[in-house]
């Protein structure tokens, strides 16, 4: 087998050059005389999981392997299986990572050979290997086995994917099943997520998935545990995961024939060296890099299940004695095949469409010159003008079926041009405005190119328009609920220390003030919760009227407001709170025939580059002075104010003292009432006095080191803040 010599080549030269003292390094770009600048190392990665997933998982492992490089720059570029083939096959990347399946094609032709295999880092264990489930719905009590698949749908990634369609395939002919004959086919293509919805949707009985997958799912939450069955799940002791097929070494990390040998291994030695800490290993999800494993079970498969070109002499050294079969029996069991094929794809051409029929999109799919092929139900509700059959769309162009605004920053960008922009990137997706009518709604609208498989090979595409208007309306209020006050629709305490933070980290100067109503609960008594509520909004409105333009108010609380001021340059910051407190004091609110005048203690508190939630505090306290001295008045903050330190000390103990009732750190301790002169005092665990001797009952704290402390610095803040009758209970409970 030439790729398994070239493999076993391939690992005796690594051992070589990871052992040597002494490696010279070529660098591809640096073999043409470049010397300045990085030169760009390209590593292409299977996005089997969504081009966005690979970038995210494997890109700090490329930052990692620069940084084990000086003058090279690694740099992740994601590709589907196809892709990935091709730019291989057009010598664009230095370095590949994919499932073993394609490695071993790709092997096969001599264009790559393996560095390192990637141990994949679970919350069972290590896995150096994977296999794969098929799975079906909970609900479905027709098929208990593998062996029930015989003549249902069956789901796969695509035709050539290891770990969600051949080794499946492979367990299906163990058990007497021919994939070729005996089921029907259904390949959703990558992501995964594709195959468990296919299954879920009842488009396809069972799926095949790469192991894991599903219990991973439902540890995320993506997929409700009970949901789906494994068939006949295999017990491996070192694998964690339900398995229905055989194991197969995990994904190789190879080098192409544009980098030189030596570099490979200096770029092996490196990844061999990553450690399970390193930012790289978490965000790959893996552990450690090991030596490559043996992939000829891979081989095997890859052999038995996909086509490969055979030269004349091998197809004749392989398929001679069918030679002898009569011709004409050839031509009939073919005739027969494409009747059964054509029928096959009827019903799978009628399947699909009854499926796009029911989907929540609109799907329209055109030919390479941009008329219309096929469009599904919901085509009807994005049409510029309406139709009664769709039948009248087939052979319309594309371009004068909907009518789009475009927010592109390129000027008159249309749907023409999104189009010819395939070529590029197959894949797009917009963020459009359609017009329908007197109507604007917003959709989704998602671009891909097709490949078709008939004799012209002409390039088709599909467009898929989502109307996504009551989603981002929806998301939009909730949104400014979740950061507004319902009664005044200022911002609520939360958003308004959000704000105040995110000002603080950018050391902006500015003012914050907290303005307490007073005596409020007294109007809510007297009167009711409503007249409170309207006095509560027209005092807003009144503080939102005379703010300054560049300054914000808040609710932060029943009856307490916040206002931000970060330009202090437009007003006289230091008369400002007082000309507001004046203002206040001449509003008069009518209300259901009453008069009201409301005063307000207003603390004030200068940023001083310091952070939002700390300077909010700092004018809470303030505020709370100005309150206790009568309120109707402005107090400024200041960090040598005596009093608020004094409240702040106060506020300490008496969570010190909550915390030692909580704990059972206060204790009672007897001491012996002696006469003046007395030297020894008695401390002892409480005892019945004796017939002469009087004792007092002392309270006690126990600290931090167990020494007993005397509560007096305690007591003061438990009397003020109301507190003692706690302690009472305690001491006679």
């Amino acid at each position: 087998m030439p790729w398994l010599k070239h493999w076993l080549g391939r690992v005796l030269l690594g051992f070589f050059l990871l052992g040597s003292p002494c490696v010279w390094v070529v660098a591809p770009a640096a073999q043409s005389g470049e010397s300045s600048g990085a030169v760009p190392i390209t590593i292409g990665v299977l996005a089997y999981n969504g081009k966005a997933e690979a970038v995210r998982r494997w890109q700090p492992t490329a930052d990692y392997l620069t940084a084990q490089n000086p003058g090279f720059v690694f740099d992740v570029v994601p590709f589907y299986l196809a892709e990935l083939a091709a730019a291989v096959r057009d010598g664009r990347l230095d370095f590949v990572l994919t499932q073993p399946l394609q490695y071993v094609e790709l092997a096969r032709k001599n264009e790559v050979w393996p560095l390192a295999t990637l141990n994949v880092q679970t919350p069972q264990g290590t896995l150096d290997r994977f296999g794969s489930a098929i799975i079906v719905r909970a609900d479905q009590q027709a098929i208990q086995h593998v062996r029930d698949l015989r003549g249902k749908v069956l789901a796969g990634a695509s035709p050539d994917a290891l770990g969600a369609w051949l080794l499946g395939l492979d367990t299906l002919n163990r058990v007497g099943i021919n994939p070729k004959t005996e089921i029907h086919t259904l390949f959703t293509g990558l992501p995964m997520s594709q195959l468990v919805q296919a299954v879920a949707d009842g488009r396809a009985d069972a799926a095949v998935i790469r192991a894991g997958y599903l219990e991973q799912s439902i540890h995320a939450g993506l997929i409700a545990p009970g949901t789906f069955r494994v068939l006949d799940p295999k017990n491996y002791a070192d694998f964690p995961y339900q398995v229905t097929t055989e194991l197969v070494p995990e994904w190789p990390f190879c080098a192409t024939h544009r980098v030189s040998a030596a570099f490979a291994a200096q770029v092996a030695r490196g990844l061999l060296g990553l450690s399970q800490d390193n930012p790289a290993a978490i965000a790959a999800g893996i552990t450690h890099w090991a030596l490559p494993l043996d992939y000829t079970s891979v081989a095997h498969i890859d052999a038995r299940w996909l086509p490969h070109n055979r030269s004349v002499l091998q197809w004749l050294r392989s398929f001679g004695v069918w030679l002898l079969l009569p011709l004409g029996a050839v031509v009939f069991v073919f005739y027969l095949q494409g009747r059964r094929t054509q029928r096959h794809l009827s019903r799978q051409e009628a399947s699909l469409s009854a499926t796009l029929n029911t989907l929540q999109d609109a799907v329209i799919v055109c030919s390479a010159d941009g008329r219309v092929v096929f469009a599904n139900q919901l085509t009807r509700v994005f049409l510029t003008h309406p139709v009664d059959d769709l039948s009248a769309l087939h052979g319309r162009h594309y371009a004068v079926l909907f009518h789009l605004r475009w927010r592109e920053s390129a000027p008159n960008f249309d749907l023409r041009q999104a189009v010819a922009l395939l070529d590029k990137r197959p894949e797009q997706t917009y963020h459009v405005q359609l017009i329908i009518g007197h109507q604007m709604r917003e959709v989704d609208l998602h671009l891909r190119q097709l490949d078709d498989l008939t004799e012209q090979k002409t390039p088709k595409f599909v467009m898929t328009l989502r109307d996504v208007t009551e989603y981002r309306e929806a998301t939009a209020l909730l949104a400014y609920r979740a950061s507004h006050d319902r009664l005044t629709g200022l911002l609520n305490h939360t958003a308004f220390e959000e704000l105040l933070e995110r000002h603080g980290h950018s050391q902006s100067e500015g003012l914050i003030l907290w303005l307490d109503v007073d005596d409020f609960r007294l109007i809510n008594e007297a009167n009711s919760r409503r007249l409170g509520d309207q006095l509560i909004s027209r005092l807003a409105s009144a503080l939102a009227l005379n703010a300054p333009s560049s300054g914000l108010v808040a609710r932060l609380g029943v009856d307490e407001f916040g206002i931000w001021i970060p330009d202090l340059r437009a007003l006289s910051y230091r008369q400002w709170p007082d000309e507001l407190l004046g203002l206040l004091r001449e509003l008069r609110f009518e209300i259901d025939g009453q008069r009201f005048w409301l005063t307000v203690s207003i603390g004030v508190c200068l940023a001083d580059y310091r952070l939002g939630a700390g300077l909010l505090d700092d004018a809470e306290a303030a505020c709370r002075r100005a309150h206790r001295e009568g309120g109707n008045r402005v107090v400024w903050f200041s960090r040598d104010d005596a009093e608020i330190a004094t409240r702040r000390e106060q506020m300490a103990s008496l969570h010190y003292l909550k915390q030692a009732l909580d704990a059972g750190n206060l204790v009672q301790v007897v001491q012996l009432i002696a006469p003046v002169g007395l030297t020894q005092a008695a401390v002892f665990p409480l005892k019945l006095p004796t017939a002469h001797a009087h004792y007092e009952v002392l309270l006690r704290v126990k600290g931090a080191d167990d020494r007993l402390q005397s509560p007096v610095q305690f007591i003061e803040a438990a009397e003020k803040y109301h507190f003692m009758p706690e302690i009472d209970r305690w001491v006679i409970r």
